[in-house]
């Protein structure tokens, strides 16, 4: 939960205008050797999509208009 929290901090930062953000969900993607952790952010207007690792939010992956 903690690390959670932090990586919200740092996306807030990283994509200013996309305030209250809200973390919706976090999973596994892909074969043993393309796996990676995605997870998902939302308010009233998008959904942005992250691909995380052990230090953070490495990538965006998608925004979504709702």
């Amino acid at each position: 939960v903690v690390a959670q929290k932090a990586q919200f901090g740092q996306l807030k930062s990283a994509f200013g205008p996309l305030q209250s953000l809200t973390f919706t969900g976090e999973k596994v993607e892909g074969d043993l050797v393309t796996r990676r952790n995605v997870a998902t952010f939302e308010n009233e207007k998008v959904q942005l999509i992250v691909s995380i690792d052990g230090k953070g939010i490495v990538a965006a992956l998608g925004l979504r208009p709702m």
